[in-house]
């Protein structure tokens, strides 16, 4: 029989020490974070992956991870997992503003190009999923479902940024 013992340090601690972790490894502080999903890329498609997005310094990250999932332990894996990183500097964002999910996938298809987006009203919110679109100065597009929405507007907040 196999006794668990609890963790040594208490979670905070652990999740103090992983970020700074992150920001070593990213040459910076990390400056803001929160669980998303990356609904998806224009050029690339609809993505739908869930991970983790953090600032450190001037850029923005996005790194996925593997999910734990008990059927998948049982059944041997279809393919093996490939971590996903994107990263983009905040001087590349033009224009930061929060949508529908349908507007968002009928972006990702190509049906509207990101400039042409409408931004979701606050009443529409309750109707919809909302989705922060981030665009860059190449005119492409990101769209992420962000917990923590609020703080990511705030550290995407640059003077000379359209209104969001």
């Amino acid at each position: 029989m196999t006794m668990l013992r609890p963790r040594e340090t208490g979670g905070e601690q652990d999740l103090a020490s992983f970020w700074r972790g992150v920001g070593e490894r990213r040459g910076g502080e990390v400056a803001f974070y929160s669980f998303a999903t990356l609904v998806g890329q224009t050029g690339g498609g609809p993505a739908g992956l869930a991970g983790l997005l953090y600032r450190v310094g001037e850029r923005f990250w996005f790194e996925d991870f593997e999910r734990e999932n008990w059927l998948l332990r049982i059944l041997p894996p279809r393919r093996p997992f490939a971590k996903t990183e994107i990263c983009f500097d905040l001087a590349a964002v033009t224009a930061v503003r929060v949508v529908s999910r349908a507007t968002a996938h009928r972006c990702l298809r190509g049906g509207i190009a990101p400039g042409a987006t409408a931004a979701l009203g606050r009443a529409s919110r309750f109707f919809t999923t909302p989705v922060i679109q981030v665009t860059l100065a190449d005119g492409s597009a990101l769209f992420f479902e962000v917990m923590r929405e609020r703080e990511f507007l705030a550290a995407t907040s640059t003077p000379g940024l359209p209104a969001r």
